[in-house]
Formats: structure tokens, sequence, C-alpha cells
């Protein structure tokens, strides 16, 4: 090939690559343009003197849920209940008068340590047990033959007495309990190195006897 012809040549393939990458570059994109707003004037302070305050509003008013404050109703009060207690009946004068008597018997018998004539008196009549009647009449029999040979047996024995004594005339300081019939009486029989424990008298035919 010639020179000339190759010089020709390579110009043509010059041209058509040089177009070839004119046509398929990439375009550049333009930025947006973004509307920027414009500054405000200086305000005019004449102006602005004449712009009224925002105005405080009120608080909203709740109105109070209806009768709330209407006087509540009477209330009748609810009285405690307690257990009630029986009560005694009032003992009738008689029949503090006769127990009276009674105990003084008792007190007396023992003052005096016959043991005998107090469970006699005291006993009631279909209770008497015999061969306990019997001991005591034995016993009885013993302490007076030695009281006769020993002058001061009948002193010491009589000691061992003394305490059921008085306790039996401390009885008659009380007031008893009565049943509701009013024929039965308690007492609270206390003497000494004993817890106090009822005793209950029992009115039959017109006596009154232990229960």
């Amino acid at each position: 090939m010639k020179p000339k012809n190759f010089i020709i040549i390579s110009l043509v393939i010059a041209i058509v690559c040089f177009g070839t990458w004119w046509l398929m570059r990439p375009k550049a994109t333009k930025p947006a343009k973004t509307a920027v707003a414009p500054m405000p004037a200086k305000a005019d302070a004449f102006a602005l003197s004449k712009v009224e305050a925002p105005k405080r509003l009120a608080p909203p008013t709740i109105a109070p849920p209806g009768n709330l404050l209407a006087p509540l109703p009477d209330i009748a009060p609810i009285a405690a209940t307690q257990p009630t207690a029986a009560l005694s009946p009032v003992p009738d004068s008689k029949s503090l008068v006769e127990l009276d008597a009674t105990i003084a018997k008792i007190a007396n018998f023992y003052r005096e340590g016959d043991l005998l004539g107090y469970y006699q008196y005291i006993t009631q009549p279909d209770k008497i047990d015999f061969n306990r009647l019997q001991q005591l009449q034995n016993s009885k029999q013993q302490n007076d033959d030695l009281a006769a040979q020993v002058p001061y047996w009948r002193e010491e024995m009589l000691k061992d007495f003394m305490p059921f004594a008085k306790a039996y005339e401390d009885l008659e300081t009380q007031i008893p309990t009565f049943n509701s019939d009013g024929n039965e009486a308690t007492y609270v029989f206390t003497i000494e190195d004993e817890d106090p424990h009822p005793m209950t008298f029992v009115k039959i035919n017109g006596r009154w006897f232990a229960k």
C-alpha cells in the first residue's frame, strides 16, 4: 500500500472513531435550581408596635358532677351488737335470809368439829350415803374418846376445821347467782391453798341443801 493511501485511510478511521465517541459520551446533568425565599426586609419598629399581642385564653371551667356537694342523707347509727349475758333474777329477801341462816349453821358445825352433824344437815335426804354416814359416826366417837383422855386433843383437832369455818363465813358476804326458777343459788367458795370454785345450794321442800 502506498504511503499516501495509508495516511488517508488512517485519517478516515480517526474521524469515525471520534464521531462515535461524541455520540456515545454521557451528557452532563445541570443541577436543579432551588428556590430561595427572599430575605424579609427589616420590620418597621412602628409597625411592630401596632401589632396586638396574642390574648391569653382563660382556662376552661369544668362543672362538677351533679349532686357532688349535695348533703348526704341522714343515716341512723348502727348499734354495736354484743352478746347478751343471761341475767340472774333479782333474789328475794326471804331466800337470802334462809341461805344466810343455812351457811351460818354449816360454819358452826366446822367450828365445833362436828362433821357428822354437817353431813346430815347439808346432804339431800335421798342422796345420803349410809356407808359415809357410818364412817362419820365412828370418827366422831373416836374423837370424843380421845378428847376425854387427852386435854389438848380437841383443841388441836379444831385447828384443821377453822379454815373451812372461815370460808363458809365469807359466803355470807356474797350475793349468790340464782337460776331462772329461783331455787338454786351459786356462790364462789374460796379456801386457803385452793383455787376458788362454785358452790351451789338447791331449795327442796322449803330447805336449802348442797347440790
